[in-house]
């Protein structure tokens, strides 16, 4: 069942909202940071990303720009888009079996 792990996503979303440490928050950038660079060493998902980001932006964003741009995410701007975030209502976008997805006003009161 999709139920537990709808519940651990409403879950962690409200944690975030809360306050994130700075321990996981270095974490989480060290890791983000290292994935970006260790994809990019591969020749197809370079150009992948040259394409997508060409399609979606216009332009290509360096990845030195992306590196700096992820190091000066605070947890402050975490907290402040979680907090946000919650204020509105939840978008549910489901791909494949749905029968299993709780209903839609279940996930948005986990959020209330």
């Amino acid at each position: 069942s999709m139920g537990p792990l709808v519940a651990a996503l409403c879950e962690e979303m409200k944690k975030m909202a809360s306050g994130v440490s700075g321990e996981e928050l270095d974490r989480a950038k060290a890791q983000l940071t290292s994935s970006l660079m260790m994809n990019l060493e591969s020749r197809a998902v370079l150009f992948e990303d040259i394409g997508r980001q060409t399609l979606v932006y216009g332009q290509r964003i360096p990845p030195e720009t992306l590196v700096s741009q992820i190091a000066a995410v605070t947890a402050a701007d975490l907290t402040s888009l979680a907090t946000a975030l919650l204020k509105t209502p939840p978008s549910v976008a489901v791909y494949g079996d749905t029968t299993s997805v709780p209903r839609y006003d279940l996930i948005a009161k986990q959020f209330a």
